[in-house]
């Protein structure tokens, strides 16, 4: 957990900077390559990503192509609960 609060510092530091965008491109959401439900650990990661107010959250190709549609359900549901 330690690591992972670095992380968010580093972001959200670099993200308070004047006029600059922050962009997130991780394995976010990899559990729906496989299954219409994410697991939990995709949905705290995420959860803790949106807070941090990301101008854009990449996905990658997988998800995208597969489950796009649950994907950006999911996100926009967070988006709403904790934006």
């Amino acid at each position: 957990p330690s690591f992972y609060v670095e992380i968010i510092d580093i972001y959200t530091e670099a993200y308070s900077a004047p006029k600059k965008s922050l962009y997130i491109a991780t394995g976010i959401l990899d559990s729906l390559f496989y299954n219409y439900i994410p697991s939990s650990s995709d949905l705290i990661d995420l959860t803790h990503l949106i807070k941090l107010k990301p101008d854009a959250i990449i996905l990658n190709y997988g998800v995208s192509m597969r489950r796009f549609k649950y994907a950006k359900k999911i996100i926009d549901t967070l988006k709403e609960k904790y934006y």
